[in-house]
């Protein structure tokens, strides 16, 4: 029989997320952070206007290319049994 655990593994550059946060966002969310816990609610939306066109051009969020956004890869073991697999399904392989 065989073990399903043994082909794939926790993805080591996500850590299993499937998605690597973005570094450039760190300090733009700690600078909205301590202000948020400092204003009242209603000068939080005129922060929010006012402070907009500062933040980062790029996504918070990378989709992880390592294991395709599943936040686990292939082991030799799992690879093994990908060539193999293809191999019979594609007779030109």
């Amino acid at each position: 029989m065989i073990d399903l655990n043994a082909l794939e593994e926790q993805c080591p550059k996500c850590k299993g997320k499937g998605e690597i946060e973005n570094t450039t966002w760190y300090h733009n969310l700690a600078m909205h952070n301590s202000r948020f816990q400092i204003l009242e609610t209603k000068d939080k939306s005129n922060i929010i206007k006012d402070e907009t066109p500062d933040q980062p051009d790029e996504p918070m969020l990378f989709f992880c290319r390592n294991g395709n956004g599943r936040g686990k890869i292939l082991t030799a073991k799992g690879k093994r049994l990908m060539e193999f697999v293809r191999s019979w399904m594609n007779p030109n392989y």
